[in-house]
């Protein structure tokens, strides 16, 4: 793939300029090939744009960062460090959950989480670990046979191997009623199961898998990059075109011609 690039200096295009463009961009230009970003507006960023206005500046996509290491890749992986293109702040505690009139500070620190918990009793804080533990092992499935996983055909995903592992999953109970085999109080357990609101889910009706986005929070913390996410964007261009490539904006593209002849 690199070699072959490398050697031809093959020519990509990609539409748009968001972060899935700029990302790709990014790997491709990285690997040898002349990569060109055709973008409708007049600057990059997609849906992780900000609003400037009297004055003030409004984040239109995401606000806050739950696994930073993702963010960082695009730069370690084309051998630079990250913070000379971005800034990332861990937030600590990332909340303030109130139920019935008690404000909990949720934390990422282990140490805060061991002490809200056990005010309920020493058997609720050992239900959090054996439901972290249960959820992240979980975690671990499903990242390593679908996160990061391409399923280009029916094949991909039926076959025995994978709908295997998405039995092991077993998502088929609620997210609160996975939180509530571990956790007895209620104030706990609605602490950790309302994050499927994030997604406009109930956690009384949304499967269970859902409860992994409380583990990231709470596995790898919450964080937030200097300046808005927009921030975040900025700095992919600028690693982007220091790689070589182009990006045209006020570039719409209406329709893709495909030339059979072409291999």
């Amino acid at each position: 793939f690199s070699k072959k690039g490398k050697r031809n200096m093959k020519k990509i295009a990609i539409i748009g300029a968001g972060i899935g463009g700029l990302t790709a961009g990014i790997y491709l230009q990285n690997n040898g090939y002349q990569v060109t970003i055709f973008e409708k507006n007049d600057h990059p960023g997609g849906k992780m744009d900000s609003i400037r206005e009297n004055g003030f500046k409004f984040d239109m996509g995401p606000t806050i960062v739950m696994m930073p290491d993702i963010y960082k890749k695009p730069f370690e992986d084309t051998n630079v460090n990250y913070e000379d293109y971005f800034t990332m702040k861990k937030i600590n505690p990332f909340m303030d959950v109130v139920t019935n009139n008690q404000k909990i500070p949720l934390s990422s620190d282990l140490t805060d989480i061991a002490h809200e918990f056990e005010a309920f009793g020493e058997n609720e804080m050992l239900g959090f670990l054996n439901y972290l533990a249960d959820i992240y092992n979980k975690y671990l499935i499903a990242k390593k046979n679908f996160i990061y996983r391409s399923f280009r055909g029916p094949k991909d995903f039926f076959n025995i191997k994978t709908l295997w592992n998405a039995y092991k999953l077993k998502t088929f109970s609620s997210s609160y009623e996975a939180v509530k085999k571990n956790i007895s109080n209620t104030k706990l357990q609605y602490l950790m199961s309302f994050q499927t609101l994030y997604i406009g889910i109930s956690p009384f009706n949304g499967p269970s898998i859902y409860n992994i986005i409380p583990m990231i929070e709470l596995v790898y913390g919450v964080w937030f990059i200097k300046g808005g996410m927009f921030a975040y964007a900025k700095a992919l261009e600028k690693r982007f075109i220091e790689l070589g490539g182009e990006i045209k904006c006020k570039s719409p593209v209406a329709e893709i011609k495909v030339n059979k002849k072409t291999k």
